[in-house]
């Protein structure tokens, strides 16, 4: 093994009407990264950054997110938005969400 083996191995599995649909669904989801978590001004920003600089569109949920005060989730919240990617309220997401879906995928 080289020093720049990875072992994470993953597996996306993708479903739609047609094989054109499942493509694009396919392709969105390899390129987008939603981020959830705690602490919003520790591991979600690092994980943001670091998605961010590896080319994903990065979007940090706003009220999915905690930290140890308001003023740091806010502070990481203007940072990430400022320098890294897009921050939304889940409200947001699952709308946009929605709108890329068929319909009878949305629940």
């Amino acid at each position: 093994m080289t020093l720049h083996y990875d072992s994470l191995l993953a597996k996306l599995i993708v479903h739609a009407e047609n094989r054109p649909a499942a493509i694009r669904r396919l392709v969105r989801a390899l390129d987008e990264l939603v981020i959830t978590g705690v602490a919003t001004n520790v591991c979600c920003e690092s994980t943001g950054r670091d998605c961010m600089m590896r080319g994903f569109r990065t979007i940090m949920v706003s009220d999915a997110n905690a930290s140890f005060s308001e003023a740091e989730h806010e502070a990481a919240l203007l940072n990430f938005i400022t320098y890294f990617g897009d921050v939304q309220s889940t409200e947001d997401v699952v709308a946009r969400l929605a709108v890329q879906a068929p319909a009878a995928e949305v629940a």
